[in-house]
């Protein structure tokens, strides 16, 4: 963490917590993997140390392609386990809680189907708190909560410490990063990189 983060980290009455949704809120892969299969049923995971899909599923690349560009069901796609019930418990801690997703240009339906999720799942006043960015090291924060080993590298050094969310393609990072291994964690690892108490015995005004 560098020096002015953890100033805003510290001196912050409600650090602003970037979440990301795909593979941390929302079980986005198994959707794909549904989609992709009834195109090709012998679709499986080749290499569980990739993030990019099309390195990851053994399948033909044009199909893989056609996946990612059409539209998914994402509006009914499963929550990650605790999700939910974290962000919600977030907000109770006085956090200043924020999604930041990234958009796929190449996906006509992919920004209002993401803005679709949250308002479903997570009302409309979080809907208007989502930022939908191709960069996301341009997105001010304290932290930022993402399975993506590499969301650091971008056109700026980030304001925000990178948590990653627990996947098997990301767990060859090194053990320097914070890592949440799952949702019921949040309160233990939020609380060591912030160097803040959101202990549930805690009385913290309500954001």
């Amino acid at each position: 963490m560098t020096r002015s983060t953890r100033s805003l980290a510290t001196t912050t009455e409600h650090p602003r917590i970037l979440l990301d949704l795909d593979g941390t809120l929302v079980n986005w892969e198994r959707c794909f993997e549904r989609e992709l299969q009834k195109l090709y049923p012998a679709a499986s995971i080749r290499d569980t140390a990739a993030y990019d899909v099309r390195d990851r599923w053994d399948a033909p690349a044009d199909l893989i392609l056609e996946v990612l560009h059409r539209k998914l069901d994402y509006a009914r796609m499963k929550p990650v386990n605790g999700a939910i019930e974290a962000v919600t418990e977030m907000l109770h801690a006085g956090i200043d809680v924020w999604i930041c997703s990234k958009n796929t240009p190449q996906n006509y339906w992919c920004a209002s189907d993401k803005l679709l999720w949250v308002t479903r799942r997570l009302g409309v006043e979080l809907a208007e708190r989502t930022i939908l960015a191709s960069d996301k090291t341009l997105v001010h924060g304290a932290v930022l909560i993402d399975d993506r080993a590499d969301i650091a590298e971008g056109a700026v050094a980030p304001s925000w410490t990178h948590v990653v969310f627990d996947a098997d393609y990301n767990r060859s990072m090194d053990a320097s990063v914070p890592r949440l291994k799952s949702w019921t964690e949040w309160r233990e690892v939020l609380g060591e990189v912030l160097d803040m108490d959101f202990s549930a015995s805690s009385r913290r005004a309500v954001a």
